[in-house]
C-alpha cells in the first residue's frame, strides 16, 4: 500500500529519496506525524508517492489555517557538495550533512 502526497509548490524530490512527514493535529492525519518513507514515483511536479500504508486507522488530511503548517522534509545521509565558493573559494558544507541526524 502506498500514499500520494500533494504539495503546495513543486517539491524537487527524486525517486528513492527518503522523507519525513510533519503533520500537526489540526490538519488531521496526525497519525502520520514523524512517519518516514521512500519516494516511489513522481506523478506530477507537486506530487509524490510514498511507501507508507495509509489505508488503516489514519484520519483524512484536512486543510487548516494553523500557524504551524504540515511539512514534508527530505532526510539526507551524505552531501558532499559545497554551499558557497566565497572570495577565496573556501569549501563550506552544511553542518551535519555527512550523517543521518534524524531523531527516529
Amino acid at each position: 500500500q502506498t500514499t500520494t502526497i500533494t504539495t503546495t509548490e513543486d517539491h524537487n524530490y527524486v525517486v528513492g529519496q527518503e522523507v519525513r512527514l510533519l503533520i500537526p493535529s489540526s490538519f488531521g492525519s496526525y497519525q502520520l506525524n514523524e512517519t518516514k518513507g521512500y519516494i516511489l514515483s513522481i506523478p506530477a511536479l507537486d506530487q509524490f508517492e510514498l511507501d507508507i500504508n495509509t489505508t488503516m486507522n489514519i484520519d483524512a488530511f484536512i486543510s487548516s489555517s494553523a500557524t504551524t503548517v504540515a511539512q514534508c522534509l527530505a532526510i539526507g545521509d551524505v552531501n558532499s557538495g559545497q554551499t558557497n565558493t566565497g572570495r577565496t573559494n573556501n569549501l563550506t558544507f552544511v553542518p551535519g550533512s555527512f550523517i543521518n541526524i534524524s531523531p527516529l
